[in-house]
C-alpha cells in the first residue's frame, strides 16, 4: 500500500468518525398537559356515565417514531432527532381521554378496553392530518362520532378542522406543545356537542 493511499484512506476515517462523533442526540416527546391550559373543573356535566374513547385511527404516514412536518402541501419531512416516545395513535388516545375526562367528570376507558365495562357512549375517531406545515402551523383534521354502546344510535357525528399557528417549523418542543393544546382543542368540542 503506498504511502500517498495510506494518508488518503486516515483522513477519510477521521472524517468518517469526526463525523460520527458529532450526530446531534436523539430527543424525544410526548402529548403533555403541560402548556394546554387544562381545566381544573368540569364544564359539562356527565358524571357517572361510562365513556369509552376509540377507537382512534391514524394514517400510516403518522405511524412512525419521527416527528412528521410538512415543507410543503404534498411533501413530508421525518425528523431523525426529534421523535415520538411512544406510538402516537396510542399517546393521542391517553391524552385525549385525560383531557375529556378533566371535562366531563365522567369515568373514562380508552378503547379497545381491558375491562369489559358497559359503556353509556363510545367515541370514535379518525384522525385524517396531525402535523405542521412550512410556517409552523399545526393542523389537526379529524372525523369523530358519539354512539351509544352498541353503535346503534348516533349521539353526535362531526368533523373538527383545527389550526394553532405561530411556531417556527424547526422549534419541536414548540411544535409538539401546540400539538397536545390540539387534542385539548378536540376534547373541548366534542364535549361541547354534547350539551347540544
Amino acid at each position: 500500500m503506498n504511502i500517498k493511499f495510506r494518508q488518503y484512506l486516515n483522513i477519510a476515517v477521521c472524517l468518517v468518525l469526526s463525523g460520527c462523533a458529532s450526530s446531534p442526540p436523539i430527543q424525544f416527546y410526548l402529548l403533555d398537559t403541560g402548556n394546554t391550559g387544562a381545566v381544573s373543573s368540569p364544564t359539562v356535566n356527565l358524571s357517572g356515565k361510562a365513556i369509552g374513547v376509540g377507537p382512534v385511527r391514524f394514517p400510516d404516514y403518522l405511524d412512525r417514531p419521527q416527528i412528521v412536518t410538512r415543507s410543503s402541501d404534498n411533501e413530508l419531512v421525518l425528523s431523525d432527532t426529534h421523535r415520538w416516545a411512544e406510538p402516537l395513535e396510542e399517546n393521542f388516545s391517553r391524552f385525549l381521554a385525560e383531557q375529556f375526562s378533566r371535562l366531563t367528570d365522567s369515568s373514562i376507558s380508552i378503547e379497545p378496553s381491558r375491562n369489559r365495562t358497559s359503556l353509556d357512549m363510545r367515541i370514535i375517531i379518525d384522525v385524517i392530518r396531525f402535523d405542521t406545515n412550512a410556517n409552523g402551523d399545526i393542523n389537526l383534521v379529524s372525523y369523530w362520532q358519539v354512539e351509544n354502546q352498541d353503535g346503534t344510535q348516533k349521539i353526535s357525528q362531526r368533523r373538527s378542522d383545527i389550526q394553532i399557528s405561530g411556531y417556527s417549523s424547526s422549534n419541536y418542543p414548540a411544535i409538539v406543545s401546540s400539538m397536545s393544546e390540539a387534542v385539548a382543542r378536540l376534547a373541548d368540542e366534542i364535549a361541547e356537542a354534547l350539551t347540544d
